[in-house]
């Protein structure tokens, strides 16, 4: 069937971001291939039932990975050929249930608490990010039983800084946030 969608025509990939398919392993990198191609053919003209054949990508799959290398980016701009890399997320999270305020120290139902709190207080977040700019904290990626992670390192002692007046406002929890971060 030669049927295609209409709001897929004129679709110019040359101006898409492209992926270093060296960098995949070879599972991912013979499915990314796969993907590619099916997207090149529908690009070319080639007929649906044609890339299925040849790429083994069914219709459905077809129109799906379309609309996600057709999604723009934060920035704004078409996120192109790395949305056909395989587990790649594109959209951030978001926190739609209240936090509730008797958590354990154990962090279950947690998930996108401190996006919040950095939401609520703006002049939490721009601290932070000064922090890291002066490296007065350092982020660093450690290396633990394979699975990449980052850590908090202090440089110099920076609970005297949180002690500012303009950080009188902030809630219980942005103050425990901020006693972690020295220990």
């Amino acid at each position: 069937m030669t049927r295609r969608r209409k709001d897929l025509h004129g679709i110019d990939t040359s101006l898409w971001p492209r992926v270093d398919t060296n960098a995949l392993p070879l599972e991912q990198r013979t499915i990314f291939g796969a993907r590619q191609r099916a997207i090149d053919l529908y690009v070319g003209g080639e007929s649906i039932r044609l890339i299925e054949e040849q790429t083994g990508i069914n219709r459905r799959q077809l129109y799906f990975l379309l609309d996600r290398c057709l999604m723009n980016d934060v920035n704004g701009r078409v996120i192109g050929y790395p949305g056909l890399v395989k587990y790649k997320h594109f959209a951030t999270y978001t926190r739609t249930t209240a936090l509730k305020v008797a958590h354990h120290a154990g962090g279950v139902g947690l998930v996108g608490a401190f996006s919040v709190l950095l939401e609520r207080y703006p002049v939490l977040a721009t601290w932070i990010n000064q922090q890291i700019r002066d490296r007065t904290v350092i982020l660093r990626q450690i290396s633990t039983n394979g699975v990449l992670k980052t850590r908090f390192v202090k440089q110099r002692p920076i609970f005297t800084t949180c002690q500012r007046p303009n950080f009188s406002t902030l809630s219980a929890c942005s103050e425990r946030f901020l006693l972690c971060l020295n220990r």
